[in-house]
């Protein structure tokens, strides 16, 4: 074999080539990412999972050693306790939605769409009298810091109050009859809202002009950051949230140390609560808050509502409770209270109904949201207010 070394010619162009006038072909050159650099862990990981590299090893494809891993994994798990299994029934049964929650889900969809009569009636027809409580008073405590829902849940609450015997104590207050309040809710205002917010403006203009010799009073518009202000306590200096700061309670006499919550009638255990939940607040700012005595002046009476009037009364302490009726206050003592007109109301009362198939509660609130959202059809029949 020859070893030796192999000379190659140097290449050099001939005259020819010197004078070609062909141009060279452009290269486009294309950019590719760089291979990321893989230490051999990594190779080894990825070449674990191509089949042919199982196969060469002897190993079983990915699939069936899945499902031999979940078979050893469940062989391996302990079988649940008795106790446990109970605690997961209960688990299913908090998490089951019950009827309460699927109404008021189904009326706060309801009131977000305008309250539509005929939509609301039908919820709460389809519900018990002390469902109809059950829902109203869960829409309003769901609902404290969203005044579009409170109030509005309010309002239906009020109007449901607003059957049989009046209360003593709003009888006594009562100096006699008059005619139904105008009627102007603002906007495309909600009736319901419209209702709950007027009998929060109404009685809380009672209990100022009860006490207008000098009394410091804060109603439901001045959050507790502003009353702290005014009693020249800063608020910077306490422990107090910001939800703590905002919570506006609904009447506090600062003058005599008493605080109200005003609530819809069969809501008095809510306005209680929410009464005590200010006081605590309060008290954590150094304000010695007591609940308002049932006797005080401004806490009871009969006065103008939208289309009616209002009942207010205060049956227990820091609570006072509302409810609301439809036409003009006439006092039992008088005997036009059976009058013709009456008579007629009544007439038209029993037609809608029988048009509606709705009764009781039910048909008292279509009538007062369809009267002043004009979403009644016969409303010619309907006297407006």
């Amino acid at each position: 074999m020859y070893q030796g070394k192999v000379h190659k010619s140097t290449w050099s162009p001939t005259p020819a080539q010197q004078t070609s006038k062909v141009e060279p072909v452009p290269f486009n050159a294309q950019w590719y990412p760089p291979v990321p650099v893989m230490d051999l862990a990594t190779i080894q990981r990825l070449s674990d999972k191509h089949p042919m590299t199982r196969a060469v090893a002897g190993k079983p494809p990915l699939s069936v050693q899945a499902k031999e891993s979940e078979t050893t994994l469940l062989q391996r798990q302990p079988e649940e306790s008795a106790s446990e299994k109970g605690n997961a029934k209960d688990v299913q049964a908090n998490n089951a939605t019950s009827p309460i929650q699927n109404a008021v889900r189904s009326l706060t969809q309801a009131i977000m769409a305008g309250a539509d009569p005929r939509r609301v009636a039908e919820i709460l027809n389809s519900l018990s009298a002390a469902e109809q409580r059950d829902v109203l008073n869960e829409l309003m405590r769901t609902n404290a810091n969203n005044p579009a829902l409170g109030l509005a849940a309010e309002g239906l609450a009020a109007i449901n109050a607003g059957s049989g015997p009046l209360p003593n104590a709003a009888l006594s207050a009562a100096t006699g009859g008059f005619p139904k309040g105008g009627w102007n809710p603002p906007g495309n205002q909600p009736i319901p809202f419209y209702i709950g917010d007027q009998a929060h403006r109404s009685i809380t203009q009672v209990y100022r002009g009860a006490h207008a010799g000098g009394d410091v009073i804060f109603t439901n518009f001045t959050p507790i950051s502003s009353i702290l202000q005014r009693l020249r306590i800063s608020s910077q200096r306490l422990s107090l949230s910001q939800s703590e700061l905002d919570a506006k309670p609904d009447i506090l006499n600062a003058s005599k140390q008493h605080l109200y919550e005003i609530k819809p009638k069969g809501s008095e255990g809510l306005a209680a609560t929410e009464a005590a939940a200010y006081i605590a607040i309060l008290a954590k700012a150094g304000v010695t808050i007591t609940p308002g005595s049932t006797s005080e002046p401004g806490t009871k009476g009969i006065i103008p509502a939208p289309g009616g009037y209002y009942i207010f009364e205060s049956p227990v302490a820091g609570v006072i409770v509302y409810q609301y009726r439809k036409g003009d206050y006439v006092p039992v003592t008088v005997p036009a209270q059976a009058s013709k007109k009456s008579q007629q109301e009544q007439n038209l009362v029993q037609k809608i109904s029988a048009i509606t198939g709705l009764t009781g509660t039910a048909l008292l609130i279509y009538l007062v949201i369809s009267e002043g959202s004009r979403l009644f059809p016969p409303r010619n029949l309907v006297p407006v207010p």
